[in-house]
């Protein structure tokens, strides 16, 4: 690897470490982190600053820090196949497990709170289903035609990289665009192969995001909270474990979708209902990003979900079970997109309104004592530090705000940026 790119993804290690914290241990932390700066080297984000790496996968990221791959991917299958047992506990007893832990009573994904919630263990398997079969892109696939919307959708494949390079294709390209009509193609060409786990060495065999359609995609935010608000916070509970999954599952011992797998497994189980089936087309429906409504709907990854905000100490998964449960919330920024929470909730009971018959409404959350929240998010914006001043202008024109609140990658505040000073400024320039 070369030198300086592995010198970036130490930067970017070492800065994550140093600025983050999630509800978490550690290990789960540094297992999650390495998923983080691949993002980050996508996307030139980070210490990337804008350079990007579109090549660069996690095993990359774990060499490059000098860590021991068989153990990071068996600490994050580990954890999945903890979801799993659990789930296999659910299935087989009357009653099942009422928290969520291990048999040893260590809460599921080292996350502490999660093993002192009482759930319904019937209803985190119905969240696991739905939850586990949402990213199905046939299902995406079915539900957009039912619904007349635009969803996207994509599968994970092992890929040949060696193909992949000759075929002038990389990860940027084969995880955008519409690929749905190539697969059979990839396949005769040998760029999907079909290979046991311990033969894809993470170098030339790859396991890759390949996009079937293109479209705004899932909020695994607007999942979670919709299914609680209809079916109940062990549902929505089943659902965030099974984003667990899909999420750890990218660098683990297994190369499949291991939440489809746990979503067949329940749908075997006699724990299954059938009515589970019209529940999954309505999550997969109300879990679509509307395009158009982007600043209103965040999507956090798992990182993001239990990354503990500086101002509140707590994370967006506390946050969003209060809501569900109509208590008051902290309001905090969700996502990297940096989602004002109480814009998201408004969101969420706007489109609530048509299942008042089949839910209540989560109650009014009231902003925190003295907070502004109501306020500024009516007037202002989020821009990205490295943001064009031409990009910052054209959001400035497009909406009635008067200030913008500049970030980094981490969603730090950098400062603020009136709109007036932004066109005395470019005035300056072009005047030049």
């Amino acid at each position: 690897m070369d030198r300086r790119l592995q010198k970036l993804i130490h930067a970017d290690f070492e800065r994550l470490q140093r600025r983050e914290h999630l509800a978490t241990n550690a290990g789960v932390e540094t297992a999650l982190f390495v998923q983080t700066i691949e993002g980050h080297a996508h996307n030139g984000h980070g210490d990337f600053r804008q350079e990007r790496f579109v090549d660069v996968n996690v095993a990359d990221v774990v060499r490059a820090l000098g860590l021991e791959a068989p153990k990071i991917k068996r600490g994050r299958q580990r954890l999945i196949d903890d979801i799993f047992a659990w789930a296999r506990r659910a299935a087989a007893a009357g009653d099942g497990p009422t928290a969520l832990a291990d048999a040893d009573g260590h809460p599921l994904l080292a996350v502490p709170f999660l093993a002192d919630i009482r759930v319904e263990p019937r209803e985190v398997l119905h969240g696991l289903y739905v939850g586990g079969r949402r990213d199905n892109s046939t299902v995406r696939a079915e539900v957009e035609k039912e619904r007349n919307v635009t969803i996207g959708g994509g599968e994970c494949y092992v890929v040949d990289t060696a193909v992949m390079r000759r075929l002038d294709l990389d990860a940027e390209k084969l995880s955008h665009g519409a690929h749905a009509g190539e697969i059979a193609s990839f396949r005769a060409q040998k760029l999907i192969v079909e290979l046991p786990a311990a033969q894809v060495d993470d170098d030339r065999y790859r396991f890759l995001y390949i996009r079937d359609r293109e479209g705004p995609g899932h909020s695994d935010d607007a999942a979670f909270v919709f299914a609680g608000l209809l079916w109940g916070t062990s549902c929505a509970l089943g659902v965030f474990l099974a984003d667990a999954i899909d999420t750890l599952e990218k660098y683990s011992e297994k190369y499949v979708d291991q939440d489809d797998e746990l979503a067949a497994f329940v749908a075997a189980s006699p724990a299954f209902e059938p009515a589970w089936e019209q529940d999954l087309r309505e999550l997969t429906y109300l879990a679509a990003q509307p395009e158009g409504r982007e600043d209103d709907v965040p999507d956090s990854s798992l990182r993001y979900f239990i990354r503990l905000d500086g101002d509140a100490s707590r994370c967006a998964l506390q946050n969003h079970l209060d809501f569900i449960a109509g208590k008051p919330t902290v309001p905090m920024l969700l996502g990297f997109d940096r989602v004002l929470s109480t814009r998201f909730y408004r969101y969420v009971r706007e489109r609530m309104l048509p299942y008042e018959g089949r839910a209540a409404a989560a109650a009014p959350v009231p902003p925190a004592l003295g907070s502004l929240a109501g306020v500024v998010d009516r007037n202002f914006l989020r821009v990205h530090i490295s943001d064009p001043a031409e990009k910052v202008a054209a959001a400035f024109a497009a909406s009635n705000a008067e200030v913008a609140v500049v970030m980094d990658d981490d969603g730090a505040v950098v400062g603020t940026l009136r709109a007036r000073d932004l066109v005395r400024l470019m005035w300056g320039y072009y005047r030049k």
